[in-house]
């Protein structure tokens, strides 16, 4: 760890120690979750850090960019943080902020008009970075448009120039983009702006999806007695990090720690949902992203154990609501489907003993998904709502052997049906 004077900034007078804990301990008047307020610092951090910092683990350069959603139902405490987010950015004025109110094809054009210069590998080059906090999600996504997705795609990708056709035949090119992206959002909204099939693509593994619904309800005096946000108190350290340029190189610990979660351990415990496959296939460069925000909300140029693991818990508080996105989001909940499987479940039994695997699918693919057939039937399986058991007489029992199992009802099957 480097000592204070080769800090990017002093952290002695952040009484946590830390630029991203501070955020949380100064914006607990907002009665946002914590959890909320948490990624809105990391996603302010990643919106300072632009294209001017990255991290190399043998692959290329890696910015810290994201893409951060606050989900929640109405009435959380979204916005409220997402315009100190805001706040925070217009700190500075080479912080080039997109209109939340504008669309995909106006922040394209916005984007032409933010140069800003950083030294690539010694030779001076400009940029386009713009960072976004709306309020609203759905100003850049009204609609499923596979158009809009592989843009935010390609901006969160920081490739090293973007090209668009003009509608007069010519072409806009844009050197080194790079979005940074926080937004509020609903469950209902995403389920009805991302279809099924949406969730397997490479937009939404791209996202970091913040789901919590516990606003933090504080008593109206003691509320009184908190100082109101201290924005001033962060000039100091946005203009520090505003100012640094470079890459954020690896402790040989941190990288052994690195391998040993990812390779080793599988990253486990890994996030369960269908919806989530894409997502957990890029796992490990959110976590890389995150952990440049938190080395970097300590100053500190080089990314060491404690970062990794900081940005790790981080990771794995967030993913441990996730699947409860999905939950709100349907417009027909599991328990619903559920409900339904388990009436068809014990009029089947009442008919005969055991029933092969595939009645069961097929009953599934009535009411669900393809991918998510099996989430299906291992949830009932788990309830007790069915139990494996060996095959009618005259047929070979394969115990274990999905798609091939046979099952009978289980002890709870009954239970809360009236029966």
């Amino acid at each position: 760890m480097t000592s204070e004077n080769e800090k990017i900034f002093q952290t002695t007078t952040l009484s946590t120690g830390n630029l991203i804990d501070e955020f949380v301990k100064d914006t607990r008047g907002t009665e946002s979750p914590e959890l909320f307020r948490k990624w809105s610092a990391i996603a302010a951090i990643s919106g300072l850090a632009q294209r001017r910092i990255w991290c190399d683990i043998g692959k290329g350069k890696l910015f810290p960019n994201q893409y951060i959603l606050l989900v929640s139902p109405p009435g959380v405490g979204k916005s409220v943080v997402l315009k100190l987010v805001d706040s925070l950015w217009s700190l500075n004025r080479g912080i080039h902020i997109g209109d939340e109110t504008t669309t995909i094809a106006g922040l394209l054009d916005f984007l032409q008009d933010c140069a800003s210069p950083v030294s690539m590998e010694g030779v001076p080059t400009n940029t386009h970075p713009i960072t976004v906090a709306p309020r609203e999600y759905g100003t850049y996504m009204k609609a499923y448009d596979l158009a809009v997705l592989n843009v935010l795609n390609d901006f969160w990708d920081c490739p090293k120039s973007f090209s668009e056709m003009t509608r007069g035949g010519g072409k806009n090119r844009i050197e080194y983009p790079v979005l940074n992206i926080v937004s509020g959002t609903q469950p209902s909204f995403l389920n009805n702006v991302l279809p099924e099939e949406a969730w397997s693509l490479g937009f939404c593994s791209r996202l970091i999806l913040v789901y919590d619904w516990r606003a933090e309800t504080l008593r109206t005096k003691d509320r009184l007695k908190l100082p109101t946000f201290p924005l001033d108190k962060y000039r100091e350290y946005v203009d520090a990090l505003c100012s640094f340029e470079g890459e954020l190189l690896f402790t040989e610990d941190a990288l052994d720690f690195f391998d040993t979660w990812i390779i080793d351990e599988k990253m486990a415990p890994v996030p369960y949902h269908p919806r989530l496959l894409s997502y957990v296939a890029r796992r490990s460069v959110h976590w890389l992203k995150v952990a440049m925000c938190v080395a970097l909300s300590y100053g500190e140029k080089v990314i060491t154990r404690p970062h990794l693991e900081k940005a790790k818990e981080l990771l794995l508080e967030m993913e441990s609501m996730m699947p409860d996105i999905f939950r709100d989001m349907s417009k027909e909940s599991d328990k619903d489907i559920i409900d339904e499987v388990k009436l068809a479940l014990i009029r089947l039994t009442m008919k005969q003993d055991s029933f092969p695997e595939r009645k069961l699918v097929q009953l599934l693919t009535t009411k669900v998904s393809a991918h998510r057939v099996s989430y299906f039937v291992e949830t009932l399986i788990s309830a007790g709502y069915i139990t494996e058991c060996e095959a009618p007489k005259g047929q070979l029992t394969q115990w274990g052997n999905k798609g091939f199992r046979f099952f009978k009802a289980g002890i709870d099957l009954n239970q809360g049906a009236g029966l």
